[in-house]
């Protein structure tokens, strides 16, 4: 397949390029998040990552996929290619993107649910995000049943389950006080446990501050690998910007990580406990909907 031996090829020569530019650790993230390639990867970093309970932005998400596909379709728009050429192209390319970085279920979900909002958008309808969700699901499972046993399926569905779903409930009653990252914390705590036997108890902290920063870091790494296939200095001193998001980071994981009561080893929970704690979480988000649409 020449296409995927060029892409191959092609994300090996940028995961160089990272070396070049940054240090083994920055490099190592970078070529995670943007690549999909781990092999770069210190020990030391997942390490860190993981007790601080952000290891998931090592890995290709729906939040970059979205990103990437967003920023090339607003993009091709504002430049007046019409409306149709906008949508094939801007789709070609995040198809090729997902190829690019190893093609993971949450890529795949991301893509397929960027296809439709491009649907929508060609049929003049509005996109709803659990709708897409559910036909983005129904696709993978009709590909490969087994993929519902997977942690990579299971969380990347509960994320945007919690977003489009569990986010807005709990906005409606409780305002400001609760943000998308504590949604997906709660809603997603028992496959956690499941999947690893432990969680990590300040990562809802950490997720409120990593999270925003996390496209600037995205943003900043493309200009650099971009600037380094041309000017290497330049993308040096880019480079320095990128690092002190990433230090950041790894400082915040220490801290946290050196707090009393860090991680929870909680082990595999059983089956009917996890059962009633969704049970618990739907019967909690119905009775404050209920609350809140009397008031």
């Amino acid at each position: 397949y020449p296409v995927r031996q060029f892409l191959f090829l092609t994300r090996n020569q940028c995961r160089q390029k990272f070396l070049q530019v940054f240090q083994q650790e920055d490099a190592g993230v970078l070529a995670a998040m943007l690549l999909g390639d781990k092999t770069e990867l210190t020990d030391e970093i997942k390490d860190w990552y993981q007790l601080g309970g952000i290891s998931h932005i090592l890995a290709i998400s729906g939040l970059h996929i979205s990103m990437f596909g967003m920023a090339f379709y607003r993009f091709f728009r504002r430049c007046g290619i019409p409306f149709f050429a906008c949508m094939a192209v801007s789709g070609s390319i995040l198809f090729l993107y997902v190829l690019f970085t190893g093609a993971a279920v949450s890529s795949v979900r991301a893509f397929l649910m960027f296809l439709i909002f491009l649907m929508a958008q060609c049929l003049g309808r509005t996109y709803d995000l659990l709708c897409a969700l559910a036909c983005a699901v129904l696709f993978l499972l009709l590909s490969n049943p087994l993929l519902v046993f997977t942690s990579g399926f299971q969380m990347s569905v509960l994320a945007v389950a919690a977003i489009g779903g569990v986010y807005p409930l709990m906005k409606k009653s409780f305002g400001r006080m609760v943000s998308a990252g504590l949604c997906i914390q709660l809603v997603m705590l028992p496959c956690f446990l499941w999947h690893t036997f432990s969680f990590s108890v300040y990562s809802i902290l950490l997720n409120l501050i990593v999270i925003p920063l996390l496209p600037f870091i995205l943003t900043g790494g493309v200009a650099v690998l971009i600037t380094s296939f041309l000017f290497v200095p330049a993308a040096t001193a880019m480079a320095s910007v990128v690092h002190r998001l990433l230090w950041i980071y790894q400082v915040l994981c220490k801290i946290a990580a050196s707090m009393p009561f860090a991680l929870w080893n909680a082990g595999k929970p059983e089956v009917w406990a996890v059962v009633l704690y969704y049970l618990l979480v739907i019967g909690g988000l119905y009775v404050f909907a209920s609350k809140k649409q009397k008031t």
